[in-house]
């Protein structure tokens, strides 16, 4: 259960710290008279005529996992002050909250509350110095003080030496060394340069190149739009192809209908009915900006047949003439998924041939234009190694 309790200078005493104190804590905490009480312990001063300007604290203690912690505000006229504290025990997080506020009060005061004694930290003793060896000169020169000469009888004779004959020198405690044994050469230093520099040209990672284009792939597309120009009036037309792709070229073969194309009958001139149909071959060089964009520049001849049939006359006699013809255009194709691609592209067609049509005793009815322009779109499939 969670406790708030603003306490003001009343309600604690007179000898109560200025600070109005909101302590949010769970139940088995100390209460926020305990808190203040050490506030006062740790400040030692007696209450005042003019106390000092009040301080507003609000400290909540939370459980988080195996340890507390405590979220620590004051508010004075010279601004705020947060602190967030984690220990192993809601106790030792309100002796905190308590040293923060005395702090926070009078920081002179809690320092001449504390122990002077538990404040001073003694120097460590130095380490004690190595007897001086005997008989040796010190650095400056100067000879040392003999010692004493020892009592020998009251120490015992020192047993002779094993293995030495009477009248055989003695040889000297201490003998001079030789001149020391040449060090060894030191291994030549390693030259890292070579190593560093294949160890960084391994670092970056190569893209992983391109698989390359397949050098055939063949294609079928179906098509329709728009044709205007070399057939009366304006209308559609239909379209299919079927061809090869090569990494820089594209060769296709098609046929192309143009059907229905209406003349209307105009007082007494007679009307007709055309339509044209024509093989085209193709030649369309490539670029490829991106993986799944075609772009291409197509040039290619048509040749076929228009047929007309005279309306509101006696005897239509439906006649074919025949049609040459070249054409020049761009056109996209975009690849959507696998082998589906969309084909768009415009063609200016230029006639060869301009066949007259007639009826009656030499009446001419139309002459087919010396040029068109034709707008397609279609679906196109490439089947191969590689659906580009």
């Amino acid at each position: 259960m969670l406790v708030i309790a603003p306490l003001l200078l009343a309600a604690v005493g007179p000898a109560a710290p200025p600070i109005d104190l909101t302590w949010q804590v769970p139940a088995g905490c100390p209460d926020p008279a305990s808190v203040l009480e050490m506030v006062n312990g740790l400040l030692r001063r007696p209450p005042t005529a003019a106390e000092p300007e009040r301080t507003v604290a609000r400290a909540s203690v939370t459980r988080v996992g195996p340890r507390w912690e405590l979220r620590l505000e004051l508010q004075t006229t010279r601004g705020e002050f947060r602190r967030t504290v984690q220990a192993e025990s809601c106790q030792v997080l309100a002796r905190a909250t308590a040293l923060v506020i005395a702090i926070h009060l009078d920081p002179l005061a809690v320092s001449r509350g504390l122990d002077p004694a538990a404040a001073v930290v003694p120097p460590p003793e130095p380490p004690p110095l190595p007897p001086a060896p005997p008989d040796l000169p010190d650095q400056t020169g100067a000879a040392p003080p003999r010692p004493a000469a020892p009592d020998l009888s009251e120490q015992p004779a020192a047993p002779p030496p094993i293995g030495l004959s009477p009248g055989t020198a003695k040889a000297p405690l201490l003998q001079p060394l030789g001149p020391l044994p040449p060090a060894a050469a030191a291994p030549p230093p390693i030259d890292m340069a070579e190593e560093t520099a294949e160890f960084v040209a391994l670092r970056p990672r190569e893209p992983p190149a391109e698989a390359p284009v397949p050098p055939l792939v063949a294609h079928l597309r179906v098509d329709g739009g728009f044709d205007y120009g070399v057939l009366p009036g304006f209308g559609g037309h239909a379209g299919l192809f079927a061809g090869v792709t090569l990494p820089r070229v594209r060769l296709e073969a098609g046929l192309i209908g143009v059907p229905l194309r209406i003349l209307p009958v105009q007082d007494n001139i007679a009307g007709g009915r055309f339509d044209r149909v024509v093989g085209a071959l193709r030649i369309c060089p490539l670029l490829r900006p991106r993986p799944a964009v075609l772009l291409a520049l197509c040039i290619g001849g048509e040749a076929g047949a228009i047929q007309g049939v005279g309306l509101q006359v006696a005897v239509p006699n439906p006649r074919w003439a025949p049609w040459l013809g070249l054409f020049l255009g761009p056109a996209v194709r975009w690849q959507i998924a696998g082998p589906v691609g969309l084909w768009f592209g415009v063609d200016g067609v230029l006639a060869l041939g301009r066949p007259i049509f007639t009826v009656g005793a030499g009446q001419e009815v139309f002459q087919s234009g010396r040029a068109g322009v034709r707008a397609t779109f279609g679906v196109d499939l490439q089947f191969g190694p590689r659906n580009r």
